[in-house]
């Protein structure tokens, strides 16, 4: 025959729980709102306390504006490095066209050694401006300023989320030793 064995058994015990989580803010702050009591069941990940949090939220704001700038200005730091090389690569074009036909005319004897000279001349400004704007396109300290607001950025969105107090277990409150405004 099949059926549940049942025996009770009564004695003195110490009972300890099984997984135990104190739960300690990241930052110092006044407590908003309670969302569970003494008693209270609850999840993982559920909220349970939230801190004051207007100033973490005017510095996540304005660190957010100084990502948005960095972000806009890198952009047009962008833009700008390539207007320039490509206006620098038309003018090395142009100025090797007109030295390729300057050296062809001295040749055959229509232009003088002079023209010739100042083409080169000419050419020889044109490679270096090219240079220059190539090294330019090298947007190293844009970038720089663009990951350090957006280090900033995170940083204060990682303080504003430390507001918000969340269960890493699934139990129940077994103390609660503040109250809100504490």
């Amino acid at each position: 025959q099949k059926e549940p064995i049942q025996l009770k058994i009564t004695a003195d015990a110490v009972l300890y729980p099984k997984d135990q989580a104190a739960i300690v803010p990241k930052v110092v702050s006044p407590v908003k709102k309670f969302y569970v009591d003494r008693g209270s069941h609850v999840k993982a990940g559920q909220l349970l306390v939230e801190l004051e949090s207007r100033d973490l939220t005017g510095a996540h704001q304005k660190s957010q504006g100084g990502y948005e700038q960095a972000e806009a200005i890198y952009q047009m730091e962008v833009e700008k490095a390539a207007q320039d090389l490509k206006f620098a690569k038309q003018s090395l074009d142009s100025a090797q066209k007109l030295y390729d036909s300057r050296q062809a005319m001295y040749k055959e004897g229509a232009v003088s050694s002079r023209d010739v000279e100042d083409a080169r001349l000419s050419l020889t400004q044109a490679q270096n401006q090219y240079g220059l704007a190539q090294r330019q396109s090298d947007l190293k300290v844009a970038e720089a300023q663009l990951n350090a607001a957006k280090g900033d950025a995170a940083s204060a969105e990682a303080m504003l989320n430390y507001t918000k107090i969340t269960s890493p277990i699934d139990g129940v409150v077994v103390e609660r030793r503040l109250a809100p405004g504490d």
